[in-house]
């Protein structure tokens, strides 16, 4: 079995190799909400569990039936009340979890309506944008939010731990959402 600390010396055909046949056993959105004067949408996460009590954005696991960005708009919805229009697909996050591989999709929305709501899961606060909270969020934030808030589309490839902590990372700029290969634009429909 390749280690990481030998990922990190090989090509980049190995490391397509190394995650060629990989399949995510979870697929999820994540949604940043810019409010046009220099602030984020960031969540507390409240909820026992996977993620509990970092800092992130409105997101959750795709349902039976709907692509990523219908997951990205009802998610959103549901953990702090607002209606995003036109998110934007601007990154492709892949970890491979022990007994969790995890697929992510990241959204940028710039027009949204509705009012601001904390629930169980979620409570929400604006935060500028050139001050975000990384010591209080998952490690890989520091890798690619600020790209993804500039609008720039990227893929991270990261093998973790158990607890997710990353061991390793590949991050790549992309021209456009396109380079998300299989799902295009609109992400995979997850399906029975």
């Amino acid at each position: 079995m390749t280690t990481v600390q030998e990922l990190e010396n090989k090509d980049e055909a190995v490391w397509t190799a190394v995650w060629k046949d990989w399949k995510p056993s979870c697929v999820c959105t994540v949604c940043y909400i810019l409010d046009g004067k220099g602030n984020v949408l960031l969540i507390r996460r409240k909820k026992e569990g996977f993620g509990s009590g970092k800092v992130s954005a409105p997101g959750g696991h795709l349902e039976l039936g709907e692509t990523v960005e219908q997951c990205c708009t009802r998610e959103t919805f549901e953990e702090v009340g607002l209606v995003v229009e036109d998110p934007v697909h601007v990154g492709l996050l892949n970890f491979k979890i022990p007994g969790n591989d995890m697929e992510g999709h990241v959204y940028i929305a710039n027009k949204f309506s509705g009012v601001l709501k904390e629930t169980e899961e979620a409570q929400p606060f604006w935060n500028p944008v050139d001050n975000l909270p990384f010591d209080r969020m998952f490690a890989d934030d520091a890798v690619w939010l600020s790209h993804a808030l500039n609008g720039e589309c990227f893929v991270l490839d990261a093998p973790c731990d158990e607890d997710g902590a990353m061991l390793s990372y590949r991050f790549r700029l992309c021209k456009s959402s396109e380079c998300f290969g299989r799902f295009g634009n609109n992400g995979p429909v997850l399906k029975i």
